[in-house]
């Protein structure tokens, strides 16, 4: 990504019109964390479940929990099956014990297509083949996040 420009744009040009929301859903969707705290304790907000959902995807792991923690929007099933198909599997293990919006058959589906097998035996064990959460015990396959 490009962080390091947007850091010096809001650092040598603070005040001209910027799209806070714009630079924050970059932030998020490209993992940096400390852009995205600081976006946000000054006037950036995420507006949809969207930003968790592409966090996740791209597999940044350190967002995806603080945006759980620090934000309300909350993801959506694209956020495990973006995860899988992007072969994240620690996202996935924390998505599946930290929300409740599981997965779509998409999601063993795509992560099969490219190769990742650990993906697809984690949630193989997670999920009762429909996408929907089966047991909360993680099974060996899967790594405890955290």
């Amino acid at each position: 990504g490009h962080s390091n420009v947007m850091w010096w744009l809001l650092q040598h040009t603070p005040d001209n019109g910027y799209d806070m929301d714009k630079a924050l859903h970059y932030a998020v969707k490209n993992g940096d964390i400390a852009l995205t705290e600081w976006l946000t304790s000054h006037g950036g907000h995420v507006c949809t479940s969207k930003a968790m959902d592409d966090a996740a995807a791209n597999g940044h792991l350190d967002v995806v929990k603080w945006l759980h923690e620090n934000r309300d929007e909350g993801c959506t099933s694209r956020a495990m099956d973006g995860a899988a198909i992007g072969g994240h599997l620690r996202v996935i293990q924390w998505l599946h014990e930290n929300t409740s919006q599981g997965c779509t058959t998409g999601a063993m589906d795509g992560a099969a297509v490219y190769g990742y097998l650990d993906v697809v035996k984690c949630l193989h064990f997670t999920t009762n083949g429909d996408g929907r959460s089966g047991s909360k015990r993680a099974p060996s396959c899967c790594p405890v996040v955290a």
